[in-house]
């Protein structure tokens, strides 16, 4: 409640402050207006404004030669801005929206504002950041008047025309901490003044009564001025009293009503009877008391135990008039502030969402001692000051100001000290703890009867604000009345004010003199005037007819004279005769327009955040302090599929899948000791389905926590579809490098089996058949052909081997492989076939889908550990849709279409999902024995064949491997282009003739070149060699018309086959060239771009005969 009440006033203090400057600089620009603006000497600050250069007369000079330009309102206003922003901070900015000087043209905010004046509104003010400092910017219009058409007519304006505005920018930490003291201060030194003052009446009376006995004049002053003290204290709807040695030694009868003993059943009794045990009087009272032991005055709100047993919540202010003696005479006022507090309570307990922070005060105050010389300051003037000792030196005081204000306070000081003349004085200073410059306001007075100097000091760094010290030497009625902070009043039957007190120029702006004889209509807003029309219509009207005769309560809105308005709480208190006639009333007006508007903000934010929760897209609820929902917004019921009703009292525990209910719990334990915790669960909706909530808790206090929740299952969804992808790609990628892998040492290895092989032919022709050296030599060549089987093996790991295309029937190639797998299982397992007799044709080659399945066969029988189980093998056609081939292992995907499958079941040891993804990687294996290759062939030659592969397996529940082959129409075409590309030559099976010419051998590998020479001569053929593509191209261009045949190989380096390639069939666009290269025909021909196609292709190795075959073809081919 205090931080929204002092926050409020700040606020309106600095729109005060604010509206006070607007108004001042519209007065003066009125004035300047009026009389067509004004002459001033022309200077370097104020040169002949350029944008009056239309205006006539703009510039003038005097007879005596003196230069005087025109300065108008806006010229005016700007100048005295800059002044303003100089010595006060303040910053004024007169603008429009078509100025004529573009440095008065609006910034943002004010362009804004001047957008809201043309839509109606009459005042715009905010907070806001200028240059990193907060500022209250406060701005109004300002209308044209016919003055103002000498200088604007041009524009376009006309009388009544919204011109522009002025804004006002008031420093809002200054407003906010000289607030703080002034609150303070206010209490501290209103209190003090008025407690000192009523004990003041009492001993002044004695004194007076026993020194002044034969002073009849005296005698009756001394009875008038109690009988107003008694008729005022009597009168006030307020607490009164004198403690003496803390004993009640006098109260007013409003006192002793108020807590129901007589005024005789409280004399010399202690506080304590009106508190139920004395624990609390000694932590309320005691405190009270130990602070006046340093300070003047003290105030506690507390709880009274009245005479009938209701409790009563106190404002108690205490006063001791014997400094550092709080045993002696303390004069005390008491407030009901029951319902106050009740209704605190209430706004505190709605706005548990609102900030706390604690009032740091900017004010102290201090007391010299002029005998001891020790100088008192309280903690306030401490950090104003930045020192840190109870009691300070005067000399080093005398040091914080800076040294040019040193001299005006020191002839202050003395003129205090001489000639009792309090001084109100400002000046700058150097805060010892950080050395910093800081403005400080400071009021001092000399006090007669503790021969001491006391006074209040202010830090106006920030906000220069100050309340005149009230004078002491008042009379006693004056003295209580003056000092206390709320309004006393009095009022005549017919509502006209008869008395108030001064306080109401801090309150309302009027003095007290403006106000009497007036009603108090007069002062109210409209709706307030209403209210209290009828309401003192009612009472007055039970007051005649006697039904009622007690006081109440009001709440009403009061304007002040500078228009703006406070809320005040009255307590009005009816007189009557003693025929119970009404004879006016009395009562206390106390201003609570902070509470009132904090009330109505909270309820304004409560409707907006119960807005903005039920139309927010997440689901948003609030849980006790166990965890149990007790409110819930639309999306909450929208995402978990409950109605309302069944989520209230629910756990977000009750939802929770069974493995995330202990994240729940930890993470709600968490959240009593942080701020805020987050995770993701996965949760059950009301029809069953599951969906993963992001879940966001943020704690409001101790009982109160607060969820946000949003359904994230399609995230999570696509973030797992993003890791599998990652994950395919990735091993799509390592198979990809192995293959290549794979593909270049078979290449390399061909080349060298090639010269192997074709050695060893040679040397088989010229060595006589019944040579012993002929078993070696067919020895030798059965393992170079095995070599070449593994090199083939290799290749079709990596896709890219030879394919012997036909049509194939996969029921038939099981059928003819069934004794061979029946072999390859185990003697304990079951060969079960269930094969499709109707299966279309598959394109492909029949060795290497013999391989797949054999191979599978294989990796299905050693998957049974015991040697016991069974395996069955399937075929048939199915239609393989996006969703299946998705499925697949394979990186590139077919399109949706019919394929016949082989599909191979084993109830052996399965795998789990981590060994199904490295089931195709080369050498992985779980056997102990074995290469680990099967499986990888597998891969390269179903990738080889365009087909699929999809693999279901759980451990210890057996695997089911299925892999598919396209039989499309299109794809028999593609494979029959790649068949055809090569042009294949077949051999002639009539009878050789010979040939003859000249042949070009290319090759960068002399083993091969030797061989290929052999091998030519051997032909009848008259061989020409290079060494590489550049002298190949050579060679050709200088023998162009002798060679009948180019053997090119392709992989050379500095110009390789493909350009060699081209260069040739440059020259001989006609040139009969033979392409030779380890890789497949298929690898070969997308590997090189080539515009021609080749004669032929030659794959390495092969036999002498296949060459001589090949050879002879592509020459006799020309005839």
């Amino acid at each position: 409640m205090a931080y929204e009440y002092h926050l409020q006033t700040a606020m309106e203090l600095a729109v005060g402050g604010s509206t006070s400057n607007f108004e001042k600089d519209v007065v003066y620009r009125k004035w300047a207006s009026i009389h067509g603006g004004v002459y001033v000497p022309v200077s370097e600050h104020t040169p002949p404004n350029p944008y009056l250069a239309n205006v006539p007369n703009r510039d003038v000079e005097t007879t005596s030669g003196l230069k005087l330009t025109l300065v108008n309102p806006a010229y005016m206003t700007r100048q005295v801005h800059e002044l303003g922003l100089a010595d006060y901070g303040l910053r004024g900015h007169i603008t429009s929206l078509n100025p004529l000087r573009p440095e008065n043209a609006p910034d943002e905010w004010e362009r804004k504002s001047l957008e809201e004046f043309n839509r109606g509104k009459d005042e715009v003010w905010s907070l806001e950041k200028i240059n990193d400092k907060v500022y209250l910017r406060y701005m109004r219009p300002f209308l044209v008047d016919s003055s103002c058409l000498k200088c604007h007519a041009h524009q376009g304006y006309k009388v009544g025309d919204i011109r522009g505005g002025i804004s006002v920018s008031f420093p809002w930490e200054k407003s906010e901490k000289s607030l703080k003291a002034y609150l303070l201060n206010s209490v501290g030194v209103f209190g003090l003044i008025w407690l000192v003052g009523i004990f003041g009446i009492f001993v002044g009376q004695r004194v007076l009564s026993s020194n002044l006995l034969s002073q009849q004049i005296t005698q009756d002053a001394l009875r008038k001025s109690e009988n107003t003290l008694r008729t005022v204290t009597g009168s006030v709807p307020l607490g009164i009293g004198l403690m003496a040695d803390r004993k009640f030694d006098w109260v007013n009868e409003a006192f002793a009503e108020m807590v129901g003993y007589t005024r005789n059943e409280l004399d010399s009794r202690t506080m304590s009877i009106l508190y139920k045990v004395d624990q609390n009087y000694g932590d309320g009272i005691e405190r009270v008391y130990a602070k006046l032991v340093s300070d003047p005055y003290a105030e506690i709100e507390t709880r009274f135990t009245c005479k009938d047993g209701k409790e009563m919540d106190v404002s108690l202010r205490l006063a001791s008039t014997e400094r550092g003696n709080p045993s002696g005479s303390v004069v005390f006022s008491v407030i009901d502030i029951t319902q106050a507090r009740k209704a605190a309570r209430e706004l505190e307990e709605q706005s548990f969402r609102m900030q706390r922070a604690e009032l740091a005060a900017r004010f102290g105050n201090w007391e010299f001692d002029i005998g001891s010389g020790k100088v008192r300051g309280s903690m306030g003037a401490k950090l104003i000051y930045g020192m840190d000792r109870d009691e300070i030196e005067l000399e080093k005081i005398k040091d914080i100001p800076l040294p040019e204000y040193r001299e005006m306070m020191d002839s202050a000081l003395k003129e205090v000290i001489q000639n009792r003349k309090p001084y109100d004085i400002e000046f700058k200073a150097v805060r010892q703890s950080d050395q910093q410059i800081i403005d400080v306001h400071a009021i001092a007075d000399f006090n007669p009867d503790t021969n001491t100097i006391w006074g209040v000091i202010q830090d106006i760094t920030e906000q220069k604000q100050f309340e005149d010290a009230l004078k002491k030497s008042e009379a006693r009625y004056r003295f209580l009345t003056e000092n206390i902070v709320d309004v006393i009043w009095q009022m005549s039957p017919d509502l006209v004010f008869r008395y108030v007190s001064p306080s109401v120029k801090s309150q309302l702006g009027y003095r007290p003199e403006e106000i009497l004889g007036r009603t108090i209509f007069e002062f109210l807003t409209p709706d307030s005037r209403t209210h209290a029309q009828n309401a003192f219509s009612e009472r007055m009207k039970a007051f005649q007819e006697k039904s009622i005769l007690e006081g109440t309560v009001y709440e009403l809105e009061f304007v002040r004279t500078d228009n703006s308005t406070i809320w005040t709480e009255i307590t009005s208190t009816p007189s009557f005769d003693s025929d119970n006639n009404i004879l006016g009333f009395h009562g206390v007006c106390r201003e609570i327009t902070d509470r009132k508007r904090a009330e109505e903000s909270l309820r304004k934010s409560e409707s907006l955040f119960r807005s903005y929760v039920e139309s927010a897209p997440l689901g948003i609820w609030e849980t006790d302090g166990t965890g149990k929902l007790v409110s819930a917004n639309k999306a909450t019921t929208e995402i978990t599929g409950y109605p309302h009703e069944h989520l209230i009292g629910m756990n977000m525990m009750d939802i929770c899948l069974p493995e995330h209910v202990n994240l729940v719990a930890e993470r709600f334990s968490r959240l009593r000791t942080s701020e805020i915790e987050a995770a993701e669960v996965q949760v059950f909706k009301a029809d069953g389905t599951i969906i993963w909530e992001s879940v966001n808790a943020v704690k409001l206090s101790e009982d109160r926590y607060l969820f946000f929740i949003q359904d994230v299952t399609e995230k999570k969804q696509a973030q797992e579809e993003v890791i599998e992808m990652e994950r395919r790609l990735f091993h799509a990628q390592k198979l990809e490098s192995l293959g290549v892998l794979s593909g270049g040492i078979a290449h390399d290895f061909n080349n060298l089996l090639a010269i192997i092989i074709g050695n060893l032919e040679l040397a088989t022709d010229k060595i006589d058949p019944s040579s012993q050296a002929i078993d070696n030599i067919e020895k030798a060549m059965s393992a170079a052909e095995r070599s070449a089987s593994l090199t083939k093996q290799m290749l079709a790991y990596s896709g890219k081997s030879v394919l012997d295309v036909t049509e194939i029937n996969l029921t038939e190639i099981v059928k003819s492989q069934s004794t061979m797998l029946k072999a390859a299982v185990l003697k304990a397992a079951n060969l079960e076939l269930n094969l499709d007799e109707n299966l279309p044709a598959l394109i492909g080659d029949a060795a290497e889908i013999q391989q797949v399945i054999m191979n599978l066969i294989t990796n299905a029988s050693e998957s049974l550990e015991t040697g016991y189980g069974t395996i069955k093998v399937s075929t048939g056609l199915r239609y393989c849709d996006k969703e299946l081939l998705s499925n697949s292992l394979l990186p590139e995907k077919p399109t949706p279409q019919n394929m016949v499958f082989i599909e191979v079941e084993d109830d052996g040891i399965g795998m789990d999902s981590k060994t199904i993804h490295r089931l195709f990687d080369p050498f992985y294996t779980t056997k102990f024995l074995g290469r680990g290759l099967g499986m990888s062939v597998v891969h390269g030659v179903v990738k080889g064949h365009r087909g699929a592969i999809t693999v279901k397996s759980q451990p210890a529940k057996g695997t089911i491997v299925t892999v598919y082959f396209p039989v499309s129409e299109s794809d028999m075409t593609s494979r029959g282009e790649t068949v055809d590309r090569a042009q294949r030559i077949q051999v002639q099976k009539e009878v050789e003739q010979p040939v003859f010419g000249s042949v070009l051998i290319v090759d960068d590998e002399p083993l091969v070149l030797d061989f290929m020479v052999s091998a030519m001569t051997s032909f009848g053929l008259n061989p020409i060699t290079a060494g590489n593509g550049k002298e190949a191209v050579e060679v050709f261009r200088n023998n162009i018309d002798n060679i009948q045949l180019v053997l090119l190989d392709l992989s050379m380096p500095e110009m390789d086959g493909a350009a060699t390639f081209e260069q040739i069939k440059k020259l001989k666009p006609d040139a009969k060239i033979i392409l030779c290269s380890g890789y497949s025909e298929e690898e070969m021909l997308s590997r090189f771009e080539l515009s021609n196609h080749p004669a032929a292709f030659l794959k390495k190795p092969s036999k002498l005969k296949e060459l001589k075959s090949l050879v002879r073809g592509v020459l006799q081919n020309d005839r």
